[in-house]
């Protein structure tokens, strides 16, 4: 993924963009975020709905209903986390807009804090 456009200008990201991206990305579902970091996973410039079907069914070993991920992915285009780009004359494929990385970013952010937290509580409690 890439830098927000501030920190790639040699700026930083107010605390308050920060803490908005991250409000955004926590109004997903898990089901949302987790397809954000399929498409961001994938080896494919512009996955394909299928193809992210096909990558949810391998890492979770059972089947995934299409529709919920076509779903789920029109949710998140509607609300600019992911934009499309028409691979033939019905294969769309799919990539995280700038909104999208940095709301994931910050979500990233965000879970390595706390992972990091509970860790050094557990050190200092000699868990």
């Amino acid at each position: 993924m890439t830098r927000d456009k501030s920190e790639r200008h040699g700026q930083t990201a107010t605390e308050s963009d920060v803490t908005h991206r991250l409000e955004s990305v926590l109004d997903l579902t898990g089901f949302q975020r987790d397809v954000l970091l399929v498409i961001v996973d994938s080896d494919e410039t512009w996955p394909s709905g299928a193809a992210i079907t096909r990558s949810f069914e391998r890492i979770w070993h059972t089947e995934i209903n299409r529709s919920r991920v076509y779903q789920n992915l029109d949710k998140l285009q509607e609300q600019g986390f992911v934009t499309t780009y028409p691979i033939d004359g019905r294969t769309k494929g799919y990539s995280l807009t700038d909104h999208g990385e940095n709301a994931m970013l910050a979500y990233r952010r965000w879970m390595l804090s706390c992972l990091s937290n509970d860790h050094a509580d557990a050190t200092a409690s000699g868990t």
